[in-house]
């Protein structure tokens, strides 16, 4: 695991997710879940598809590797903290999900602009947790010459992931 999948504690105090904004993608951490937003036209947003497929290593329609659990008690927990946060006004503002498959633990992860942020956000939250995972994405990247942008999205990520207590 790396450093990012150690989440810190609650000490019981309402914490404001801190947002960061890196390589046109708006990120922020509730409770341990990492939720995004993506710039338009940026390389995260023409890419997110294909960097979910690399993260679990599986080249389905991208679509097919995560499914929505807004409904799930622990997603919905993330999502009234997100609008108590006012990081969202209304819970349809915001889409939790998580992977399909079963080669990973689950973890969620959410957008707040539709399918491509979702898709970022589970391949953030899966190489959080998972240092194979980062590493396979990272040797992937370097392909399109994303590795090093990648590499600054992580590192802003797992910095929020250890200042946010868990689910």
């Amino acid at each position: 695991q790396t450093d990012a999948g150690q989440h810190a504690k609650s000490s019981g105090k309402r914490i404001k997710a801190r947002k960061l904004e890196v390589e046109g993608v708006e990120l922020q951490v509730i409770l341990g879940v990492p939720i995004i937003s993506i710039s338009k036209g940026c390389e995260f947003d023409s890419n997110a598809a294909w960097i979910l497929q690399v993260a679990v290593d599986d080249h389905q329609k991208a679509e097919s590797l995560l499914q929505a659990c807004d409904e799930e008690a622990e997603a919905r927990t993330v999502i009234m903290a997100a609008i108590k946060q006012k990081v969202v006004k209304v819970k349809d503002d915001i889409g939790i999900v998580r992977h399909r498959g079963r080669q990973y633990p689950p973890c969620l992860a959410g957008g707040l602009q539709g399918k491509r942020s979702m898709m970022l956000a589970l391949a953030m939250a899966l190489c959080a947790k998972h240092w194979e995972v980062y590493d396979r994405c990272m040797r992937n990247l370097k392909t399109l010459d994303l590795d090093e942008q990648f590499s600054r999205l992580m590192s802003a990520c797992e910095e929020l992931l250890r200042e946010s207590p868990a689910v």
